[in-house]
This record gives structure tokens, C-alpha cells and sequence, in this order.
């Protein structure tokens, strides 16, 4: 079964998408090696908290 993922909403360091209200988030700093540092962690929270019910 191949899953449409949505993007809701643009980021710098990461990917946010959606499907039958499920998210997904991935970090995407391929250039750094997806270094996990404060600035994704930042955009996971707004992402996380701005979602829609």
C-alpha cells in the first residue's frame, strides 16, 4: 500500500507531513548529516503544537 504524505507546512530543518491524521517529522539537514542540534528541535515543537484537529 503506497501512503500520499501531505506537507502542511515548511521548514528549514525538517519535514512535516500528514496522512489520515497521522504526522510525520524528519529532520533534513543532509548537508550536516541530519546533526541533530536546537534549531530542529525548536521546528518540531511548533510543528507538534500548530497542528489542525
Amino acid at each position: 500500500m503506497s501512503v500520499n504524505w501531505r506537507s502542511e507546512r515548511q521548514y528549514q530543518d525538517i519535514i512535516y507531513q500528514t496522512y489520515k491524521g497521522i504526522a510525520k517529522i524528519s529532520i533534513n539537514r543532509p548537508q550536516l548529516h541530519n546533526a541533530f542540534t536546537p534549531q530542529p528541535v525548536k521546528q518540531k515543537r511548533d510543528a507538534m503544537h500548530s497542528r489542525k484537529t
